[in-house]
């Protein structure tokens, strides 16, 4: 069986995310496998476990708590879902689904895209730039940019007029290199550069593409350029927040009983209510009661007259 969280509010709205795993991690740190860049989620806030064909939450010491269907899940003790639970991991919600289905592909890569494009709606809704830029860190042309705004297309750096970041670095070749932006990912290719292209202490091999992540650094010539993303500078800022804490969900209604319920507990009410009422009139039982206690005083009374008298 496969369990499917499909997030009910907020930029993640829709979002589902189906897992076949033993373990799953709900947090905001990199490693977790559910990475919710919110600052009410703890970096470890809780763990899904499988227990044969169900599943369990456990509340990893959080912050802000684990709820379950408006019920609050003790630190560091097991929770059995259903398929129906709503569950509340600071101010992120989503629902469980426990079915047999296919689990999300690349969800290390997944996860990390649905956390950038949370980040990206939010630095959109402020007026901030989220694309990805290439500057120059040192060389000649030092401080000079060039922003990846269209996707897909293939922007080239080099010593040439027509170039989309034009070097005057003499060692730069007119045609250096080419880099291309896919989603947030980019790419950069040697275009048969007269002097190698260093992509961190790699060289690079001329038409052959590859990935040109942030923490590297390219060579060419006597310039060196760096990545520059500000959605991940954000989403770095974010997971190394401290917890932020915020009030706990509400407790879910209680449900009405159910109708046969609701029917028995009527149908005792009008039975009580047809039971007789007292009369006022005494039954033989309580006449001869009341007849027996008459003779024994009575007699109590003739025998403390006799000891009296003698």
């Amino acid at each position: 069986m496969s369990i499917t969280f499909t997030f009910c509010q907020g930029e993640l709205q829709g979002t589902a995310l189906t897992f076949d795993a033993d373990r799953i991690v709900i947090g905001r740190s990199p490693s977790s496998d559910v990475r919710l860049p919110d600052a009410s989620v703890s970096q470890r806030h809780a763990s899904v476990r499988r227990e044969g064909q169900d599943y369990a939450i456990v509340d990893e010491g959080s912050t802000n708590g684990t709820f379950v269907s408006g019920v609050r899940v003790q630190p560091h003790t097991q929770r059995l879902l259903r398929s129906g639970d709503r569950v509340c991991v600071g101010r992120i919600e989503f629902d469980v689904r426990i079915e047999q289905t296919l689990a999300t592909r690349d969800l290390p890569e997944t996860t990390r895209q649905i956390a950038l494009a949370v980040v990206a709606k939010v630095m959109g809704q402020a007026g901030q730039s989220v694309l990805p830029a290439v500057l120059v860190v040192e060389g000649p042309d030092l401080s000079a940019r060039l922003e990846l705004t269209e996707e897909g297309r293939e922007y080239r750096i080099g010593r040439g007029d027509e170039c989309d970041l034009k070097l005057a670095d003499a060692e730069v070749s007119r045609e250096h290199i080419a880099v291309r932006r896919k989603g947030h990912a980019v790419g950069v290719l040697d275009l048969g550069a007269h002097n190698r292209t260093w992509l961190g202490n790699e060289p690079l091999d001329p038409g052959v593409p590859a990935l040109w992540r942030r923490a590297q650094a390219i060579a060419v010539g006597r310039t060196v350029l760096a990545l520059v993303e500000p959605l991940s500078d954000a989403l770095a800022e974010i997971e190394a927040r401290a917890d932020e804490i915020v009030e706990a969900p509400r407790a879910a209604p209680t449900a009405a009983p159910p109708a046969a319920t609701q029917a028995h507990a009527d149908a005792r009410v009008q039975k009580a209510e047809r039971q007789p009422r007292p009369s006022g009139r005494w039954s033989a039982a309580e006449i001869g009661i009341a007849l027996l206690g008459l003779i024994v005083l009575g007699v109590s009374a003739g025998g403390i007259w006799w000891l009296l008298r003698t």
